[in-house]
């Protein structure tokens, strides 16, 4: 089975580069809802290379945990998207939330037709031909990463919607298309009823760093099917 991170990854990518959501990210994914307030229409967006980070990205997971640390932004004057399932998180003005009948929902940080890479978030809930465990999960995760030479900051055990869950902060050179993105992830989860539930945040790395707290607090905010 192919690592699931990775399909989040692929999906972050493409995404960011046709803006939409793509086919290759949703072999095993589900629907995450639908808004009950209508997202701003977005025409695809024409990519090209972000600013090379110096993000070095030879080296393999580490073995042992690190400390998760990451500030929030103020919510004043965000709005809420709402799915029927319960889905529920909140969001700024600006962004702009696209989902389909299937796969993940995402999250646009950036406008469309902008130069560089539009960052982006995405949530999905993965399932397997096995139930998923925090363990087995973790270490999907872990083993992709180092496959696809990863380069992790920090990880370490988080509480997600009131579960516990799991933190990865990573950076990794990513090519689609015959173009190569410096990009930097954070990807979190947690496991209910044997299956994932994971957001990626996805940026270039000279700016993941100016949205991660309104990331944090829209992770903060988000509220998970029951």
């Amino acid at each position: 089975m192919r690592a699931l991170v990775g399909l989040a990854i692929a999906g972050s990518v493409l995404a960011a580069c046709s803006g939409g959501s793509s086919s290759s990210a949703t072999t095993t994914t589900t629907s995450a809802g639908t808004t009950t307030s209508t997202p701003t229409t977005t025409a695809p967006t024409t990519s090209t290379t972000p600013t090379t980070s110096t993000t070095t990205t030879t080296s393999v997971a580490p073995t042992t945990s690190t400390a998760v640390t990451t500030g929030t932004a103020a919510t004043t004057g965000w709005i809420t998207y709402t799915g029927p399932e319960g889905l529920a998180f909140l969001h700024p003005t600006s962004w702009t939330v696209t989902h389909g009948s299937s796969g993940p929902l995402y999250v646009y940080i950036d406008p469309a037709g902008g130069s560089g890479f539009r960052r982006n978030v995405n949530l999905q809930l993965e399932s397997s031909s096995s139930p998923l465990t925090a363990a087995s999960f973790l270490q999907i995760n872990l083993a992709q990463i180092s496959q696809d030479k990863g380069t992790i900051s920090q990880q370490g055990a988080v509480s997600f919607d009131g579960t516990p869950g799991y933190r990865i902060v990573w950076a990794a050179t990513v090519t689609v298309s015959g173009t190569a993105y410096d990009l930097e992830f954070l990807s979190q989860w947690t496991i209910r009823n044997g299956e994932a539930w994971l957001l990626t945040y996805t940026a270039d790395g000279t700016r993941f760093e100016s949205a991660l707290p309104m990331v944090a607090s829209l992770l903060a905010s988000l509220k998970l099917p029951t």
